[in-house]
């Protein structure tokens, strides 16, 4: 009897098992993340009623696949670009709210009577919210282009960053039983400039790649090629000690700067969708229903704390920085849950020590239940939502949408706040490629270098490679005219000698930290000698175009994707951008948009439309929509709403069932037929067979797509590609 491998028998009934239930529930039209859930609890280690799994690590791992998978799928859909523009509000909203949370778990802990170090991992647990959950929800609902859902996004992408910082801080103090301020640093500076460096030189490199190599990415290889991609980047920052979904993120917001973000998001979707079934499926699998009864009371209201705490201070959050009451609440409402980040902090508690099986038990109940109740809450957010603005005072909400309108207002206006970010932006990019290109050379060229002729020329083209980024960290300055301007106005002479200087000190402490790794400090004058006469020798005559070459491709390829890429500052106060696809089979494909008359009829306008490689904007209004049409659409959720009722296709004229029957047929005329003696066009046979006419038959001439003014005469035999039953029916 051949041996059948324990994974393929497990995918087996991992997969039948949770086709059932998602089939009753979208039967019973409930989330299918449930039935996801329901399957995993019935072939779970708990359940002895149905076939258990084999081998719980092998789905593990497949699980892990289903993390990165949606990740990177919401790296190609919620790019840092989009980040970048809402990132102001995310991170505020970011801080405040994980922040808050670790002090309610702490607190909560201390009512229980634990130590401290667990009250603080308690805390971290229930700070971080499931991004894996919140991307599959709002994809089954159709959230995903939503105001709140946009910003929720952000949040989370915070929230990712936080947990890394999180983690690193827990595990420090599960060891040492203390707090290391300088590692936590340490960590946080190796985050951003990992982030940043990956994101300079896949912009710079990735999306040019693409294009040289069009020709040959068929869908096969384009696929193989950004899976590919993506998988190395989980392994490289796994390798440097961040999360696999961090460098999944990361590798689809490079990709998502590619002309061909659109094939590969059309690609992924089945693989996403296999992988995120089994992720789901596993979550279903630790519910452990002797836990529930072992402590029902502290599971249950560790749950309802969870949910109301996050409902409530993400709310505040995004109140604080300037959101409106209707984006604010729909936002806490959809991160009231807790996921795989609290896993791996609930291990860690248990690996140290710290914690027994107990808290993992009761973590991943609470995860179980809030997952439970996560796609209720965003079903009727909209409910919950007018329920909570109706015990707000008048007054209260008067003074609420003041503030808004004043924050927006300051945000909008801030000109030291784009001042800052420019120089900012430039001086972190050039300092990261700087540690980059001696990181590099100390790590794999240096060492291997045996005499001291060879280790001081590596130096020496370390120093040359690096002169031209700290030239820009130095100097380099905006582009954009408006803000350059901006800068010789509110930027006296003095002030910006003084912040030259500031930039001085800077590159000065990063190269003496950078040349530390190759030498001595007790060298340092002589290698500081040995850089300043490469940057006056060879930077001025030779080096010069090489800074300026890069910055000019890398801002060339970030304005190419801008191109590609509208914002949502686009859309005023309430209203926001989103993006829709205009089906092939729609009934309005063709018509213009006067005819269609969407602004009378749901209040939107449609401020772009993307046709292929063809960008359209400001669309008049004999524009027409043509099928797979990219459309960005103005409008409030209210609107929105509508218009995607519209948008969705109708019933199709031809069913499966009527395809099947739509097919070549022969029709015989005969003295009886109610087409003999009329022309083609006029027999009434497209109205009545859904057909047409491609051949006839008359005596020995066989005529292919006859002409339509022909006449049917007695004796011909009709060549129709109709519907059978209907032609059988003439």
């Amino acid at each position: 009897m051949p041996h059948l491998p324990p994974l393929v028998y497990d995918l087996a009934i991992i997969l039948m098992t949770a086709a059932v239930t998602t089939l009753i529930f979208k039967r019973l039209r409930q989330p299918v993340i449930l039935g996801y859930m329901l399957a995993g609890f019935l072939i779970g280690p708990h359940m002895e009623l149905w076939p258990a799994i084999s081998d719980g690590t092998n789905i593990q791992i497949w699980a892990e696949l289903g993390v990165i998978f949606m990740l990177f799928g919401l790296g190609l859909e919620f790019s840092l670009r989009k980040l970048g523009h809402v990132g102001f509000t995310v991170t505020q909203v970011g801080i405040f709210e994980v922040s808050a949370m670790c002090l309610v778990g702490y607190f909560v802990g201390w009512m229980a009577g634990w130590s401290s170090i667990q009250c603080m991992y308690l805390g971290a647990m229930l700070s971080i919210s499931s991004t894996s959950i919140i991307f599959k929800v709002f994809e089954e609902f159709q959230l995903k282009g939503k105001k709140f859902a946009q910003l929720v996004f952000g949040v989370l992408v915070i929230e990712d960053l936080l947990a890394i910082i999180l983690l690193v801080a827990l595990t420090t103090i599960g060891v040492t039983r203390q707090f290391e301020g300088t590692d936590l640093l340490l960590t946080i500076a190796k985050m951003f400039f990992y982030i940043v460096l990956w994101l300079t030189v896949g912009l710079f490199l990735i999306p040019w790649s693409f294009r040289v190599l069009k020709p040959y990415l068929s869908d096969e290889t384009l696929l193989i090629v950004s899976v590919g991609l993506c998988l190395m980047m989980v392994v490289s920052a796994t390798q440097v000690g961040f999360s696999s979904a961090l460098g999944a993120f990361i590798m689809g917001s490079i990709l998502s700067e590619t002309h061909e973000k659109d094939k590969i998001e059309k690609l992924l979707h089945p693989v996403k969708s296999l992988f995120s079934a089994v992720f789901f499926t596993s979550v279903g699998m630790m519910i452990n229903p002797h836990a529930l009864a072992e402590h029902p009371f502290f599971i249950l209201s560790l749950s309802a704390v969870l949910i109301l705490g996050k409902i409530f201070f993400v709310t505040t959050g995004a109140l604080l920085a300037g959101q409106d009451v209707k984006t604010a609440i729909p936002m806490g409402i959809s991160l009231s849950q807790i996921g795989e980040f609290s896993f791996i902090m609930a291990t860690l508690a248990v690996t140290a020590g710290i914690a027994d099986e107990t808290l993992y038990s009761n973590i991943v109940a609470v995860s179980a239940i809030t997952t439970f109740t996560t796609p209720w809450l965003i079903r009727y957010r909209s409910q919950m939502t007018a329920a909570i603005e109706l015990m707000i005072p008048d007054r209260a909400q008067s003074l609420l949408r003041q503030y808004s309108q004043l924050s927006r207002l300051i945000q909008a206006r801030s000109e030291w706040r784009r001042i800052l970010r420019a120089d900012l932006v430039r001086i972190f990019i050039n300092a990261s490629i700087v540690a980059a290109i001696f990181l590099l050379s100390s790590h794999f060229i240096y060492p291997k270098l045996l005499t001291k002729w060879s280790q001081m020329l590596c130096l020496f083209f370390t120093l040359l490679a690096a002169t031209p980024f700290l030239w820009g960290i130095l100097f380099s300055s905006a582009r954009d005219p408006e803000l350059s301007l901006l800068l010789k106005q509110k930027i006296s002479r003095n002030l910006r000698r003084a912040l030259l200087g500031l930039r001085l000190i800077f590159s000065l402490a990063l190269i003496t930290i950078l040349l530390s790794q190759f030498i001595s400090i007790k060298y340092l004058p002589v290698a500081f000698l040995i850089a300043i006469f490469v940057s006056s020798v060879f930077f001025a005559k030779f080096l010069g175009p090489i800074y300026l070459w890069f910055e000019n491709r890398l801002l060339k390829q970030m304005q190419q994707s801008a191109e590609r890429t509208l914002t949502p500052t686009l859309a005023p106060w309430d209203a926001h951008l989103s993006e829709y696809l205009v089906p092939a089979e729609a009934d309005f494909v063709g018509q213009s948009l006067m005819s269609l008359s969407l602004k009378e009829k749901y209040g939107v306008i449609i401020a772009l439309i993307q046709r292929g490689q063809k960008v359209i904007t400001a669309p008049n209004r004999d524009q027409s929509l043509m099928p797979f049409d990219r459309i960005s659409v103005i409008g409030t959720d209210e609107q929105l709403a509508a218009f995607e009722s519209f948008l969705s296709p109708t019933d199709s004229t031809l069913t499966d069932a009527h395809l099947q029957s739509y097919t070549l047929n022969q029709y015989l005329v005969t003295a009886h037929s109610p087409v003999i003696g009329k022309p083609i066009r006029d027999s009434g046979i497209r109205e009545l067979t859904s057909g047409l006419v491609v051949g006839l038959e008359r005596d020995d001439q066989r005529i292919l797509n006859p002409d339509s003014l022909m006449t049917i005469e007695l004796g011909d035999l009709l060549w129709i590609v109709g519907d059978t039953n209907k032609i059988r029916q003439i």
